[in-house]
């Protein structure tokens, strides 16, 4: 953060503002614009101390305390209506899904993040914000605080030591003790106190003017305050996420006026839009790929596959300003699948896109990895940033609300392609006796791709020497213990993983060396029988998850890789995600990689008017992509042979690539 996100930080000033808040509370989050403001207009005047005002001990000690019943129901009707009076999301339905325990383990977070400087203890809160008002996460909980805390490039370590010290409850329950002095009764409360102890004292219902009557009176004298006159394309370049209302409230504008003038910006690409129910937030692009929105164009483009590849580029070309139709094999409910791990890269992309906090909103961040072998030996440990557990379901659910209805057509099995004169395809025939023409063709069917096999017939999918069983199970018993750690334990022939995927779900998985292990039936229970017998010896809760686990939604899957194609377009048609590079599920890399495809696909279309120039940066994605995907690959070779061969504790590798992303760049947290 730059000096004038919180320009109050800077030598004493004569008078002090003492805020007290609440991390949980709805009232400071739409009063935040107006702090902000304060913050700017004053700064060569005031200095502002935040302190947590204690909103929330529990929810049983709020009962005892109003003689009341606790009503989930009214809090998320007033935060929905709080939230569309103000223009500054809130999501009550939390209160309805996973009630907010406490606001006291985030306050003494803010408190903890002090000690590492108070800028940056500042960005942290907001940081809470945001992840409880527009993500959903119950910020009482510790797993959600510490990824809050990687975020926003806080020691977890120090961190850790400083929110379990005496000292900062200490300094928590001093800050209580004098809230009540103040007879602080609301939040926000702002005390203006001047230098020789005067004070007023304003309340939660004062508008702006009324804290500038208050600061005024208290300083004794007239005060110039400095109003901003810069553009919003400067304060977005100093400050990292804002609501319209908050740019418009600090540069004194309208909302109307504000979101004209980003939307001239975000049609050129400069700035990446994020909209939710009740607002629009904006964040800096801190990238050097864009797409670029055009509009009134007339060419279609057919997306040949539903999954994440495919609908991450329909949404793209749609902004291009393509006519863009995803045609799926299966059914609406054929796509749900499991889940699987979103990495920083995929993460990234989706940001670009202006997706990113919709996509961490339905995710569950996962802040460790830890490997055992059967001892329950550590080989294997490390703190994880920007990683996400994701259901399929939920991310298909949410990246097809970003679409029109009619821009997915479901049951359309891919049969051949149409070609013109020049030997380019420019139609797509489907088994039902349908075709459809347009003038883009994007192949993006998935790992068994019958677009890539139309276009490569000799390239094909071979065996790789290990199968694997997957399943999702219920346990909420657990979440106390793991609900923000990957684990795995490795065994000689087979590994299991187990992955917390929030509200009590996990997946699990086994890989086993088909050397050593035969099962190649589907049949539910030749699956459990398999997966009970081969873990027997496991450690009780690896057998407790697979015991509990309805192995009819269980998958099994056959691992193959292809070698790299030549290139990743033929015939005028261009192949993306695992339908131009399949990888095996141990880099766990096939929807991050495919995400990515898609953003940096749209970049260099959107270059580009004409279809013909459009075509020929095909060439250009494949020599841009084709390093990054060898790479993803090798590691993905390198964690074969580390399952497949002996395992040495010393160079055991995590199941997930890391190849070099220095293209995408992205600094978007």
């Amino acid at each position: 953060m730059t000096a004038f996100a919180h320009p109050l930080i800077r030598a004493k000033k004569k008078l002090k503002v003492i805020y007290y808040g609440d991390p949980i509370c709805s009232t400071c989050w739409v009063k935040e614009p107006y702090i902000r403001k304060l913050a700017v207009e004053y700064s060569d005047h005031i200095d502002i101390e935040h302190r947590m005002g204690g909103l929330l001990e529990s929810i049983e000690a709020f009962q005892r305390k109003t003689q009341s019943v606790f009503k989930p129901e009214e809090l998320k009707n007033l935060w929905d209506s709080t939230s569309q009076a103000a223009e500054m999301n809130m999501d009550g339905d939390i209160w309805l899904e996973q009630p907010i325990e406490s606001s006291y383990p985030p306050s003494l977070a803010y408190y903890a993040a002090q000690k590492q400087g108070i800028t940056k203890a500042l960005t942290f809160l907001r940081i809470l914000r945001e992840m409880l008002f527009l993500k959903k996460k119950d910020i009482s909980q510790e797993y959600v605080i510490k990824h809050a805390v990687k975020i926003a490039g806080l020691d977890i370590k120090w961190f850790m030591r400083d929110f379990y010290s005496p000292k900062i409850r200490s300094k928590f329950q001093r800050d209580l003790q004098d809230k009540e002095k103040w007879d602080v009764r609301e939040f926000p409360t702002l005390i203006f106190v001047n230098d020789i102890g005067e004070w007023e004292k304003v309340e939660s219902a004062a508008d702006y003017p009324t804290w500038e009557k208050a600061l005024v009176k208290v300083s004794r004298q007239p005060i110039q305050k400095q109003v901003a006159t810069y553009s919003t394309s400067y304060l977005l370049s100093q400050v990292d996420f804002l609501a319209s209302k908050e740019i418009a409230v600090i540069l004194n504008k309208s909302v109307k006026q504000v979101e004209q003038e980003l939307e001239a910006l975000y049609l050129k690409g400069e700035v990446i839009k994020e909209t939710y129910s009740h607002s629009i937030f904006w964040r800096k692009k801190d990238s050097n790929f864009s797409i670029i929105r055009r509009v009134n164009s007339k060419s279609k483009a057919i997306i040949i596959g539903g999954g994440m590849a495919g609908l991450t580029t329909a949404i793209n070309l749609k902004k291009i300003g393509f006519k863009a139709k995803v045609f799926e094999r299966r059914p609406p409910d054929g796509r749900r699948g499991l889940g699987f791990l979103m990495l920083k890269n995929g993460i990234d992309a989706l940001n670009l896109m202006g997706l990113g906090n919709k996509i961490k909103k339905i995710g569950n961040p996962i802040n460790y990895f830890m490997a055992f072998d059967l001892q329950q030996n550590v080989i294997a440990e490390r703190d994880l940033n920007d990683f996400l557990a994701l259901r399929r379901g939920d991310c298909i659910e949410m990246l097809t609300s970003e679409l029109e209805e009619e821009d997915i057509a479901y049951n359309k099995n891919f049969s051949h392609f149409e070609y013109n004169e020049k030997g380019e395809a420019v139609g797509v025939h489907f088994k039902d006796d349908t075709a459809e023409y347009g003038d883009l063709i994007i192949g993006a069917d998935g790992v068994r791709s019958q677009v890539r096999r139309t276009l490569y017939p000799e390239y094909e999918l071979e065996p790789v020497g290990y199968k694997e069983i997957v399943c999702m199970v219920d346990l909420p018993e657990l979440q106390d213990n793991i609900r923000d750690t990957f684990f795995k334990l490795q065994d000689e022939d087979l590994a299991m993983g187990l992955v917390p995927f929030g509200h009590g779900k996990y997946v699990w998985f086994l890989q086993f060396k088909t050397s050593k292990h035969a099962l190649n039936s589907n049949d539910t229970e030749l699956k459990r029988e398999f997966v009970l017998n081969a873990i027997k010896h496991f450690p009780p809760t690896f057998k407790q998850v697979a015991d509990l686990s309805d192995f009819s939604q269980a998958y099994f899957w056959d691992i193959r890789r292809m070698k790299m194609l030549p290139k990743f377009h033929k015939n005028g048609i261009i192949l993306i995600g695992d339908a131009a590079h399949p990888l095996i599920s141990l880099t766990s890399q096939g929807a991050n990689s495919a995400i990515e495809d898609s953003v940096l696909l749209s970049h260099f279309l959107s270059e580009y008017q004409s279809v013909e120039k459009m075509k020929k940066c095909f060439a250009t994605f494949t020599d841009f992509r084709y390093k990054t995907i060898d790479g993803y690959t090798k590691e993905g070779d390198a964690l074969l042979e580390q399952f497949l061969g002996e395992h040495s504790t010393d160079e055991y590798k995590a199941p997930f690539t890391h190849a070099d992303t220095n293209y995408i760049q992205a600094k978007f947290v």
